[in-house]
């Protein structure tokens, strides 16, 4: 696209003359700086243009400013702003003479002099809006070149730039193709490792615009536009949820499963295609992260979205692409890994075989039926011998890791079809068993030491699924006691095998694959450790190989030493090679220093070192034309997390039994469990306790609700109680008078007898009559609180009735108001 640029801007620049270019371009730059015309201004831009390319230096010191500030100035005149564009972009356009490892100083500063001010990428932002395609093209190009330069600045000055990501976004739309890919590539590089832009540009629907264009191009027949869209794509969901869950909740997932294509026999797969294709698998890959707490979410989508049966499709189908295969089983791998219920659904796929043999000369094996989905696996992975497979062995590798990852059921029966096909004089020649690849000895190990490493690196991720499957293969032995044959183990074959590899001088991956398999195997192990010691010719082999190698090469040394480290770390007193046995040997053949500096020798070598697990599949290459790939991610993260016990193996007292470190870890986990176990217990109860509590504070409420209650019942009462105690005194005060007359009138008292008879019964009729009182008070008290009810109903049905006569008058009013509209209406017409 830069070559491109460079030959449209050139047929536009006029040919100024040299004799005289330093003064011309001074006299142009004042020009454009102090002239008040704008045509003088025009003619010092398009001279300036001239002397971009021959004369960038002076340029760029004398006419930048005037440059930049003639987009702000004179942004209306055309030909000043497209002038003024293309004299920017030659100037960050790199001489093609000068070396392309040199920093481009000169760029650097055009670009420190947009986002040093902010202004001036605003003013971009806003020409964007333009219509001009040579306007717009420049003007993204120009943007792109300042984002190479100073990124971070760049992406800060769009993103609070008004309207600044919308309108870079907006460009997608233009129909002409050159400002599309180019605003394409611009948002790739905005977008990237910026989460606020990414959610800025996602949230422009942007996913819609580029499925746009990859279903007008084509989708894998759209070249590299499209390979473009995918890598936006890619760019706006690596680590982002939120978009992820975007692209996922607009179909996202089910478009990019549609560019999945099955295979096809007349497909072309040229190299383009494939990286079309790979990007698609990468971008599945971008959900299923392992350790993510979306991913099993993620997983089930694109299960229902077809994305894994169409993975397994691509990986299988005849004639497809021998790298897009790879990549098919890797994604396939990540899209099961962790997820028993997908896990099982995957090993019941079966599928056709397909024999590689070359790059491009892919065949169906010959008569064969399907089979299942993990042989074919295993088959891929341990009998391509070809150099060229070796993608597709590494492929196939992962996807059975991923297979096996926290799936210890699967290992189990992995592991236990695998012994018994072993066992089985009547098995499938044409299906290769992994176990075979580590326990025969292989005669074709020099021309494909790769299917001893593979078939470890398998037996390595199945013996990670802790002690049971360590004894079910430790189960494993060859030869008949009964019929006099001597039974040898599983550990003593492959220790053998070992020996065998370096005393034969194979290549050091088979030694290696074999050493690695032990020390993570025997680490800690004691009856397998046993095992091993009880051939004691092999121990004597491998301190003999340390102490006297004749190839002196740090990474056999250095394994060997730490199969050693393991071997010694975990024997006992009566181990058959006794520890203090043991130990005499080591310091005294190997020596304590030369063994501890082997083993930082191996540390320290930039295999171990720096070992990536993603650069398996881009490895440099040997002078054999073998990949430089020698160790796996898990032995290394065996090695490293337990290199200072390693180191330190000879400085324990070869006298007293280790310490067994695995049962350590065990009772450690198991307490760590407990206590966790106890810890949701007290959770609980401390919620229960907490409910208890809240239930205690409502009831309180209602306790004091009640107690109101009663203590205004309690006063109405003494109110009765005060009546009642006042007509008591008043009746106490007649009977009083009553009798100072009886005692005054005594003389009178037989006339007056009918008279108190008299009294006698009023004064009954009275006692009656209190008691007729008490009993009104009673009810008078019951009657004052049906009456504080009825009065509480009747507050409600008046604020009820005041809501409906406001709601009566507020239509009253509107209809009033239509009325009188109508009616003036009615006047107008």
């Amino acid at each position: 696209m830069q070559d491109l640029l460079s030959g449209i801007l050139a047929q536009t620049q006029p040919k100024p003359q040299t004799t005289s270019a330093s003064h011309t371009i001074t006299k142009l730059c004042e020009q454009l700086q102090n002239a008040t015309l704008i045509e003088d201004r025009r003619a010092a831009v398009l001279g300036l243009k001239g002397f971009c390319r021959g004369y960038r230096e002076q340029v760029v010191a004398g006419g930048l400013r005037g440059l930049v500030n003639a987009l702000r100035r004179d942004g209306a005149d055309a030909d000043i702003l497209k002038a003024s564009l293309e004299a920017l972009l030659l100037l960050c356009l790199k001489d093609k003479s000068a070396a392309t490892t040199e920093i481009d100083y000169i760029a650097l500063h055009i670009a420190d002099e947009f986002t040093q001010r902010e202004e001036n990428i605003f003013i971009l932002i806003d020409i964007l809006e333009n219509e001009d395609f040579y306007v717009r093209l420049y003007t993204l190009e120009l943007l792109n070149a300042i984002l190479v330069n100073r990124p971070q600045r760049t992406r800060q000055c769009v993103f609070t730039a008004p309207l600044g990501i919308s309108r870079v976004v907006s460009t997608i739309d233009d129909h002409h193709e050159p400002i599309q890919s180019a605003a394409i590539r611009l948002l790739i590089r905005l977008v990237d490792g910026d989460y606020d832009i990414q959610k800025l540009v996602a949230f422009e629907n942007i996913f819609d615009k580029i499925f746009y264009i990859i279903d007008r191009e084509g989708r894998l027949e759209g070249g590299i536009i499209v390979q473009d869209c995918l890598l936006l794509i890619a760019g706006l969901l690596r680590y982002n949820t939120s978009n992820q869950n975007l692209f996922r909740e607009t179909r996202g997932i089910t478009r990019l499963s549609d560019m999945m294509i099955v295979g096809k026999s007349d497909l072309n797969w040229d190299a383009q295609k494939a990286k079309i294709m790979n990007l698609v698998l990468e971008i599945c890959r971008l959900f299923v992260v392992p350790n993510n707490t979306a991913t099993p979410i993620n997983q089930e989508f694109l299960l229902h979205a077809e994305v894994l049966k169409r993975t397994l499709t691509l990986a299988f189908a005849d004639h497809t692409n021998l790298q897009v295969r790879s990549m098919a089983l890797v994604t396939t791998g990540e899209l099961i890994r962790g997820n028993p219920k997908i896990q099982e659904l995957f090993a019941n796929f079966d599928v056709p075989y397909i024999r590689i043999i070359s790059p491009n000369d892919h065949h169906m094996q010959p008569g064969s039926d399907n089979v299942s989905v993990t042989q074919a696996l295993v088959n891929w992975a341990l009998e391509s011998s070809s150099v060229y497979a070796f993608d597709l062995r590494v492929g196939a590798t992962k996807c059975l890791e991923c297979y096996f990852a926290d799936n210890n059921e699967m290992r189990r029966v992995f592991l236990q079809e695998a012994i018994e096909d072993f066992f089985n004089p009547r098995r499938d020649n044409r299906n290769i068993n992994f176990l075979s690849g580590i326990l025969d000895h292989e005669t074709d190990a020099r021309s494909d030491p790769y299917k001893v490493w593979f078939a470890s690196v398998i037996m390595l991720h199945i013996l990670e699924g802790g002690k049971e499957l360590r004894d079910l293969a430790r189960s494993i032995a060859v030869g008949d006691e009964s019929q006099g044959e001597e039974v040898v183990t599983a550990v003593q074959l492959i220790s053998a095998n070992l020996m065998a590899s370096l005393q034969y001088g194979l290549d050091i991956r088979i030694s290696i694959a074999y050493a690695m398999l032990l020390s993570v195997w025997l680490y800690d192990d004691r009856v397998a450790i046993d095992e091993f010691l009880s051939e004691g010719s092999t121990v004597q082999f491998l301190i003999a190989n340390v102490a006297q190698s004749a190839s002196h090469n740090p990474l056999v040394e250095g394994i060997c030493c730490c199969l050693l480290a393991v071997l010694y770390g975990a024997c006992t007193m009566g181990s058959p090679i006794s520890r203090p046995t043991f130990h005499h040997f080591l310091v005294n053949r190997i020596g304590r220093d030369s063994f501890i500096m082997k083993l930082r020798l191996l540390r320290s070598n930039t295999l171990m070192r720096d070992f990536d697990p993603d650069s398996i599949l881009s490895a440099q290459k040997d002078e054999t034309g073998l990949p430089n790939v020698f160790f796996d991610q898990l032995f290394v993260d065996f090695f490293k997390d337990n290199y200072g016990r390693l180191e330190k193996v000879l400085d324990r007292d070869p006298n007293r039994d280790p310490i067994n470190i695995v049962a350590i870890e065990a009772q450690t986990e198991a307490t760590i469990q407990e206590i966790e176990s106890m810890r949701m217990s007290f959770d609980s109860l401390k919620n229960e306790l907490n409910d208890m509590h809240d239930k205690d504070e409502s009831n309180k409420k209602i306790i004091s609700e009640r107690e109101n209650d009663i203590e205004a019942l309690n006063k109405k009462l003494q109110e009765s109680e005060n009546t009642v105690r006042s007509l008591r005194e008043e009746l106490s005060e007649k009977s009083a008078a009553l009798s100072d007359k009886e005692i005054k009138y005594k003389e009178v008292e037989n006339n007056l007898r009918n008279t108190a008879q008299k009294l006698v019964q009023e004064h009954g009729r009275t006692e009656r009559r209190i008691r007729d009182l008490e009993d009104a008070t009673k009810q008078a008290k019951n009657r004052s609180d049906q009456l504080e009810k009825e009065l509480y109903k009747s507050k409600q049905k008046t604020v009820q009735l005041e809501q409906t006569l406001q709601s009566a008058k507020d239509k009253f009013q509107q209809d009033r108001s239509k009325l009188e509209d109508r009616a003036r209406q009615a006047e107008d017409n």
